[in-house]
């Protein structure tokens, strides 16, 4: 069983991930980070998240991909939360197809909403 606010935070940029644990943890959330997708992988496999939050755009592996492998792994009782910027809609829908359950965007995240949005999200992918 997840605990109960264990959450995975997997994107590239460091000031970006500094950003959304200082404001994740602030809200009682317990946050692992990486930058990469492989690394995310590892992680999922070794312990149980309450959820997976993706930044869509990654090198060598990006959020449609890494959504999928993760839903090859731990099936659909894991909730994947896609994180991004791109308003491109058909990207959002190709990233749902992939996988995930839902997505947010960042910029609503900067303005210091993420653990509502989270909250929101994980709510929505029940």
């Amino acid at each position: 069983m997840a605990p109960a606010r264990r959450v995975l935070l997997v994107d590239d940029d460091p000031d970006w991930l500094a950003l959304a644990r200082e404001s994740l943890e602030s809200s009682g959330y317990e946050v692992d980070q990486v930058e990469r997708g492989a690394e995310a992988l590892r992680r999922i496999d070794s312990g149980p998240y309450l959820a997976v939050l993706i930044d869509l755009r990654m090198p060598s592996m990006d959020g449609w991909v890494l959504a999928a492998r993760i839903r090859e792994r731990a099936g659909p009782r894991m909730p994947v939360i896609l994180l991004t910027g791109v308003e491109d809609q058909r990207g959002l829908s190709d990233g749902l197809l992939a996988g995930a359950n839902c997505y947010l965007s960042k910029s609503g995240a900067r303005q210091g909403r993420l653990p509502r949005l989270v909250q929101d999200a994980l709510g929505a992918c029940q």
